[in-house]
């Protein structure tokens, strides 16, 4: 069973963020790089052809909706408690990356959104180079 690679994506996902870094959201774009292959786990258990284990999550259509609402989820909900939780007893700023403190929910929506949307289709393109199955057009092909 080949071994995922899926934080391979933020390499392409952080330049853009330092690119604008005063509004694109750095947990956003990061959990947006990488939740496409959330797919890619159960389709392994179920032992679904390696070459074929991508699904809607990596098309265009997932992007833009199940992808994104998957990353905010996580970027509203589970990043800030468990960055307060460890911050109470960690003495070490390991939540500070490239200047911010990564552990802080968005303040601003949009930019959190957009953010998300910039790290899902950045994982989708980049599949599309790497990967000989890819269905980006899903559901129509």
């Amino acid at each position: 069973m080949p071994m995922p690679v899926t934080p391979l994506h933020l390499g392409f996902a952080w330049p853009v963020w330092l690119l604008n870094r005063k509004k694109l959201h750095f947990m956003s774009i990061s959990f947006g790089s990488m939740v496409p292959d959330l797919e890619v786990i159960p389709m392994m258990i179920l032992d679904v052809n390696e070459w074929r284990a991508r699904g809607m999550m990596h098309s265009v259509l997932g992007a833009i909706t199940i992808d994104i609402l998957i990353a905010m989820f996580i970027v509203l909900f589970i990043v800030p408690p468990i960055g307060r939780w460890v911050k109470s007893w960690a003495n070490e700023k390991w939540h500070i990356f490239a200047g911010v403190d990564v552990t802080n929910a968005p303040r601003n929506l949009m930019w959190a959104l957009a953010s998300a949307l910039i790290g899902t289709v950045s994982h989708i393109t980049i599949d599309m180079f790497t990967h000989t199955y890819n269905p980006v057009f899903w559901p129509y092909f």
